[in-house]
């Protein structure tokens, strides 16, 4: 039974009913992965910072996943990052999310499964297993748990990418995601991304995308644009100028030592 308009507004934040309700107002992504600037940067860092950490192993990762994919769009960039060397598969816990993602990328697999189920059904297989913006997502008690799920689903030595958005009045910092993945993992790196005053200037722009959409002649793009010099720029001049005000999100790389 469809609910009223008031109810969907009521849904709980993160929860799967929630992210229904964002995926049906566009047509695309809700939060504009696949044309913001900054979040081009962000991926484009995290493959960066990734791609040297995976420098410091002997042995690649063969078995690959990216937890809550959306539409694919980093799913892809991770893929090309490590040169088809490796199965590397997306989920998310959204079916219009991942219909979307298989129309974009119908050369990776992708399935429409919670973190749980993907940990019933996939088990210890992966090598890497990447998660970005996720966590503030799950509720704060059950956290700690899917960090735990995500370090069974790895085999021995393999390794996570794990980034958020830093907010301080919800208290997530670079710390509080050092301290929450560093009590199940061996922590390798961590940084932040001095995107904030991009992110505020591009929030407008996400309330005009149901109309943007309408309008666009073409399909959309299915990766971001390349890396912009400007954007970097931008970045160094407010890390420089208002320093801490600037983070927008930070990262943190993690070792899983010896068996779950």
């Amino acid at each position: 039974m469809k609910r009223p308009a008031h109810a969907l507004s009521a849904l709980p934040y993160g929860s799967r009913e929630w992210l229904d309700q964002q995926y049906r107002r566009v047509g695309s992504d809700p939060w504009g992965l696949e044309w913001r600037p900054s979040q081009g940067e962000r991926y484009h860092r995290m493959i960066e910072v990734l791609t040297a950490a995976l420098r410091e192993r002997t042995v690649p990762p063969r078995a690959v996943l990216d937890v809550g994919c959306a539409t694919g769009t980093f799913t892809a960039m991770l893929r090309g990052a490590l040169d088809g060397s490796a199965d590397v598969r997306g989920i998310d816990a959204t079916e219009l999310a991942i219909a979307r993602a298989r129309v974009q990328h119908p050369e990776i697999a992708f399935d429409c499964v919670t973190l749980e189920g993907a940990e019933a059904r996939l088990g210890a297989t992966f090598d890497l297993i990447t998660m970005l913006e996720i966590l503030y997502y799950i509720p704060e008690a059950e956290r700690a748990s899917a960090v735990r799920r995500v370090r069974r689903m790895l085999n021995p030595g393999g390794m996570v990418l794990v980034s958020s958005m830093i907010a301080q009045r919800s208290h997530r910092s670079l710390h509080w995601l050092r301290d929450l993945l560093g009590t199940t993992f061996r922590l390798v790196d961590s940084g932040v991304l001095y995107l904030k005053p991009l992110v505020m200037l591009e929030k407008p722009l996400l309330l005009l995308m149901p109309l943007a959409e309408r309008l666009r002649r073409g399909p959309r793009p299915s990766v971001p644009p390349p890396r912009s010099r400007v954007i970097g720029a931008l970045s160094r001049l407010a890390r420089g100028t208002l320093g801490a005000r600037a983070i927008s999100h930070g990262y943190v790389i993690a070792v899983a030592e010896g068996r779950a």
